[in-house]
């Protein structure tokens, strides 16, 4: 029983950094680059949110939609300040240096302005494990059973749900398609680049 409560911890918690690498293939697939700085803006969400969430008690779904809007504002900024320019100018060093800085420029404001502590997050489901397969004791009580906490199995779902969402948005859209054609297209070089720069621009934000 043990085994299984840590095998769902684990999955819940693989998921979290599936994402992550989830956001890397998103990124490399159209414009050939790495947002290195993805796991900083991941930490800038969590403190978003926590502010927004646990400080200022706004709703739940209030606060991951102002994340949503602050990544994917972040995240188009990145592109045109440091990842574009680079693109043009056919620098193979110039994006990841640039990705870099603003990942420790992150953390950096972070450490300044919030605080380097671990802080909890309150669960929109509520922090009470959903105990499975109790078994009566002689005593009258139950065993422990399993306990799964409603937290873990929001993240399994919600992730399964962005990469299932992902992927028939690239097969069965015209504009999903589309960003899969930027694939096989150079950036700097083709006469539709104007076209091109948007999907990479929608792809990093």
């Amino acid at each position: 029983m043990q085994t299984l409560q840590l095998l769902i911890s684990g999955i819940a918690q693989g998921m979290i950094y599936a994402l992550v690498a989830f956001g890397y293939n998103i990124t490399f697939s159209t414009s050939k680059t790495l947002n290195f700085s993805l796991g900083n803006f991941l930490m800038a969400g969590g403190v978003i949110g926590f502010v927004l969430y646990m400080t200022r008690g706004n709703p739940y779904w209030a606060a991951v939609l102002a994340v949503m809007a602050v990544g994917a504002i972040g995240g188009a900024i990145l592109l045109k300040v440091a990842v574009e320019p680079s693109l043009r100018q056919r620098n193979a060093y110039g994006w990841i240096l640039a990705t870099l800085a603003v990942g420790i420029i992150l953390r950096n404001a972070a450490e300044v302005f919030w605080s380097t502590d671990d802080f909890k997050f309150r669960s929109p489901l509520g922090d009470s494990p959903i105990r499975l397969f109790q078994v009566p004791q002689p005593d009258g009580t139950l065993s422990a059973g399993l306990g799964v906490y409603p937290q873990e199995l929001l993240i399994i779902g919600v992730s399964l749900a962005i990469v299932a969402g992902v992927e028939a948005f690239k097969k069965f859209t015209v504009f999903g398609k589309a960003v899969q054609a930027v694939t096989f297209l150079n950036v700097s070089t083709t006469p539709t680049m104007a076209r091109e720069t948007a999907m990479i621009s929608n792809s990093w934000g």
